[in-house]
């Protein structure tokens, strides 16, 4: 999740915010 720090946005389309989020 760390690695890609660019990518929130989009993998919060199919993931949580709350996995995404740093």
């Amino acid at each position: 999740m760390l690695s890609l720090p660019l990518f929130p946005a989009r993998e919060s389309s199919s993931a949580p915010p709350s996995m995404v989020s740093p």
